[in-house]
């Protein structure tokens, strides 16, 4: 029974490093803050997807998450939340302008000095960002059941695997940060973090579409 469980983990470990590793909305986020404000703000869109996947894991353990795919009604409002929240996020990149971006050092480090509040800001968009995709309650709803060994709570099991993908994810997008600090020196010029930010609005206006377009499993 042992050797099952922990063969359970570690297909679900290999899987959801795929999973944290392909491009998505909350990638994006990730990049485009370490890059433009530094990593304590992108530390906190982290945390705010780690948040969103507990959420979704709770969710799945009371049966929210099934209610989602039961009533179709559930799933477009929520589907249309996201696309929303999307659409703003994109369009603010896009529609940024220079004087509103970093132009210097000393700019930088204030940035990297990020008040509360504009931590808060980042905690928010990285929550809002996954607790408003459905998709996410599809991956905890019907591909966490293929990894659950049998006569297994499955209950209990879920909260494992719930733990082990925000871990997996705390992983790849911190790494995923720190790796991005070289670039911020790109803020030293305005333009540069201009089109950081039309890059980033182009990718969630993509992602605004593709999550438009979902369709709940039938």
């Amino acid at each position: 029974m042992t050797s099952s469980i922990l063969s359970s983990l570690l297909a679900y470990t290999v899987a959801s490093l795929f999973l944290a590793a392909t491009p998505g909305p909350d990638m994006i986020l990730v990049l485009r803050s370490a890059i433009k404000d530094g990593f304590r703000f992108s530390f906190g869109v982290i945390l705010g997807i780690l948040t969103s996947l507990f959420f979704w894991g709770i969710a799945t353990i009371l049966g929210l998450s099934a209610l989602l795919f039961h009533f179709k009604q559930a799933f477009i409002v929520l589907k249309w939340a996201g696309v929303l929240y999307l659409l703003y996020l994109a369009l603010r990149s896009i529609l940024s302008k220079p004087k509103d971006l970093i132009s210097d050092t000393a700019n930088l480090d204030n940035v990297i000095n990020t008040p509360r509040a504009s931590l808060l800001t980042a905690y928010g968009q990285g929550l809002m960002t996954n607790l408003f995709n459905p998709m996410i309650g599809f991956l905890f709803l019907f591909v966490f059941p293929a990894f659950i060994p049998k006569e297994q709570d499955i209950q209990f099991f879920t909260l494992i695997l719930t733990f082990l993908q925000m871990l997996v994810a705390f992983s790849i997008f911190t790494s995923l940060a720190l790796f991005a600090q070289p670039a911020s020196i790109w803020l030293k010029k305005g333009k540069s973090a201009v089109w950081i930010d039309r890059i980033a609005g182009i990718s969630l206006l993509y992602f605004a579409i593709k999550l438009f377009l979902a369709q709940p499993p039938v």
